[in-house]
Protein backbone atom coordinates (compact mmCIF):
# COMPACT_ATOMS: atom_id res chain seq x y z
CA UNK A 1 0.00 0.00 0.00
CA UNK A 2 1.21 3.33 -0.96
CA UNK A 3 2.21 6.06 1.61
CA UNK A 4 -0.59 7.94 0.59
CA UNK A 5 -3.35 5.74 0.86
CA UNK A 6 -1.90 4.39 4.31
CA UNK A 7 -2.21 8.01 5.72
CA UNK A 8 -5.70 7.93 4.07
CA UNK A 9 -6.84 4.67 5.30
CA UNK A 10 -5.59 6.10 8.99
CA UNK A 11 -8.03 9.15 8.44
CA UNK A 12 -11.07 7.90 7.65
CA UNK A 13 -10.52 4.57 9.93
CA UNK A 14 -9.86 7.04 13.30
CA UNK A 15 -12.41 6.34 16.04
CA UNK A 16 -13.61 3.10 14.98
CA UNK A 17 -13.88 0.53 17.32
CA UNK A 18 -11.85 -2.97 17.54
CA UNK A 19 -12.22 -5.48 16.75
CA UNK A 20 -13.76 -4.89 13.48
CA UNK A 21 -14.94 -6.82 10.01
CA UNK A 22 -14.38 -5.66 6.58
CA UNK A 23 -18.09 -4.69 6.28
CA UNK A 24 -17.60 -2.04 9.16
CA UNK A 25 -14.35 -0.82 8.19
CA UNK A 26 -16.41 0.21 4.64
CA UNK A 27 -19.35 1.03 6.77
CA UNK A 28 -17.38 3.78 9.53
CA UNK A 29 -15.24 4.60 6.07
CA UNK A 30 -18.28 5.77 4.22
CA UNK A 31 -19.49 7.59 7.21
CA UNK A 32 -16.22 9.19 7.54
CA UNK A 33 -17.26 10.28 3.42
CA UNK A 34 -14.09 8.54 2.36
CA UNK A 35 -12.79 8.93 -0.99
CA UNK A 36 -13.55 6.01 -3.88
CA UNK A 37 -10.06 4.91 -3.71
CA UNK A 38 -9.83 3.86 -0.44
CA UNK A 39 -13.68 2.41 0.10
CA UNK A 40 -12.43 0.01 -3.21
CA UNK A 41 -9.27 -0.35 -1.25
CA UNK A 42 -11.50 -1.61 1.81
CA UNK A 43 -13.57 -3.94 -0.53
CA UNK A 44 -10.17 -6.21 -1.21
CA UNK A 45 -9.90 -7.24 2.29
CA UNK A 46 -11.21 -10.67 3.19
CA UNK A 47 -15.07 -10.96 4.43
CA UNK A 48 -14.37 -13.59 6.93
CA UNK A 49 -11.36 -11.92 8.78
CA UNK A 50 -11.73 -9.78 11.81
CA UNK A 51 -9.25 -7.08 12.36
CA UNK A 52 -8.16 -6.01 16.30
CA UNK A 53 -6.12 -2.51 15.01
CA UNK A 54 -5.04 0.12 12.57
CA UNK A 55 -2.16 -1.82 11.93
CA UNK A 56 -3.78 -5.47 11.19
CA UNK A 57 -5.84 -3.11 8.32
CA UNK A 58 -2.72 -2.25 7.16
CA UNK A 59 -0.78 -5.70 7.01
CA UNK A 60 -3.69 -6.84 5.18
CA UNK A 61 -3.84 -4.07 2.88
CA UNK A 62 -0.18 -4.17 2.21
CA UNK A 63 -0.98 -8.26 1.22
CA UNK A 64 -3.44 -7.10 -1.32
CA UNK A 65 -1.19 -4.62 -3.11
Amino acid sequence: MTATNSVSVKKYLKGIEYPAYKEDLIEYAQEQNAEDDIIELLEQLSDEAEYNSLAEVNLALDEIE
